[in-house]
């Protein structure tokens, strides 16, 4: 695959050394994105200093401390004759957000990680899980996240591209209790939100059902599209509407 390489200063093209014979004087980072993290900021996490230039680096060591952080999810390092160091990494894609946590995402294999301040903020949809605990050195799993990523999946769909989704709730949907087991999916609908409660088990067929709802030419159908609506998808055939005023 091709990689472009941008440099803090000017990169000499050579082969790769373990102990250049220069110090350290110039810094390189190559990936599939245009520079997601900072120069200065990998170089700190790496210990490199241009005050105090060296001449040798143990690049596997420097890899470590690269794969050490939760939102880099590949990386490399080579010293080049010249002086230069290459820093070659991925980060993680996130695909949405932990909404139990401020500030916390995660991409397509479950793995957390941070985003701001390091890497540019996304527009994401949130998944709750109910949960009070996470470990970054481990990937999200168990039925709720399971389930929860089935109904993001689900809503990635072609038929809502036309809705923004905004939060899958699913904390309570394998709950003790039949009757409190529900998905609670925050949609944006134009100028409206609307808060679907649906069941764990036919959760597919209750989401056709509020498109059909939602999407129809007149009367009553128009009037969800005015204001936060709760609309309660649980029994078979039946929708039950609710006005709210959420601020």
């Amino acid at each position: 695959m091709w990689r472009a390489i941008w440099l803090t200063s000017l990169l000499l093209v050579s082969c790769r050394s373990q102990k250049p014979e220069e110090p350290i004087t110039k810094f390189a980072q190559t990936g599939p994105d245009r520079r997601p993290l900072s120069s200065l900021f990998l170089e700190e996490i790496l210990g490199l200093s241009i005050d105090c230039p060296a001449t040798t680096y143990d690049t596997a060591e420097g890899e470590k401390k690269l794969l050490a952080q939760p939102f880099i999810k590949w990386a490399q390092c080579s010293l080049l004759d010249g002086g230069t160091f290459v820093v070659d990494y991925t980060v993680r894609a996130p695909i949405a957000w932990l909404a139990d946590f401020d500030n916390i995402a995660f991409d397509v294999e479950g793995h957390l990680f941070p985003i701001t301040p390091y890497l540019t903020p996304k527009k994401l949809p949130a998944l709750y899980l109910g949960i009070d605990a996470i470990d970054f050195a481990a990937p999200l799993s168990g039925p709720r996240v399971n389930l929860g990523r089935a109904v993001l999946d689900f809503l990635a769909g072609p038929a809502f591209t036309h809705l923004d989704i905004d939060t899958v709730d699913v904390s309570s949907a394998l709950a003790p209790s039949l009757g409190r087991r529900e998905i609670v999916v925050i949609l944006k609908h134009r100028a409206a939100r609307h808060f679907l409660r649906l069941t764990p088990d036919r959760y597919k067929r209750q989401l056709e059902n509020y498109l059909n709802l939602s999407l129809g030419a007149g009367p009553p159908y128009k009037e969800l599209l005015q204001s936060d609506k709760v609309i309660d998808l649980r029994l078979e055939g039946l929708g039950f509407v609710q006005d709210i005023s959420i601020n």
